[in-house]
């Protein structure tokens, strides 16, 4: 069982389980960004007495969205990966904040997301996991989804390659 404080349960306004929490870097431990079953990507202002000052949806997924990803020094940015195969982007100073960045797909057919990672070597590159073999690798800078779907590198684990693999897991 899970026990969260009063003022988490009462001030964030997702309609299920949220899966991911993190602070923003160098923002004073006082921006939080989560998200949840529900498709949220959510950010709070939190004050220095554990209250939540306001929250706002800054992106929506069509599916649970599962991950989050920081860019190392920026409390401004950040990615979400979602089951709906979408990558958003997510700049708070903007005043529409998220821009799908890429839709994670293998020859035609979306593949649902379950992890993000931003490179903190480069900014511009992250990976993402999600419903099939794959690990894939991407350029924010270089992303062309008529050409290779975007994909910079794809990479599969030597055991799983030579496992019997279905998409439909059986």
């Amino acid at each position: 069982m899970t026990i969260r404080p009063s003022w988490l349960k009462a001030n964030f306004f997702f309609l299920s389980s949220y899966f991911k929490a993190k602070f923003l870097p160098n923002s004073g431990d006082s921006t939080l960004a989560m998200c949840a079953r529900d498709g949220q990507v959510r950010v709070a202002e939190l004050s220095a007495t554990q209250c939540c000052k306001n929250t706002k949806r800054v992106a929506q997924h069509k599916g649970a969205s599962h991950k989050l990803a920081l860019e190392p020094d920026s409390p401004c940015t950040f990615l979400s990966a979602g089951e709906d195969a979408v990558v958003f982007t997510i700049d708070l100073r903007q005043d529409r904040p998220a821009s799908r960045l890429v839709v994670t797909k293998e020859k035609e057919k979306k593949i649902g997301l379950y992890t993000i990672y931003v490179n903190p070597a480069n900014t511009y590159q992250f990976a993402v996991g999600g419903r099939d073999q794959f690990v894939r690798i991407y350029d924010q800078r270089k992303i062309n989804e008529n050409e290779n779907n975007g994909v910079l590198k794809k990479f599969c684990p030597h055991h799983l390659v030579s496992a019997m693999w279905t998409p439909d897991h059986k």
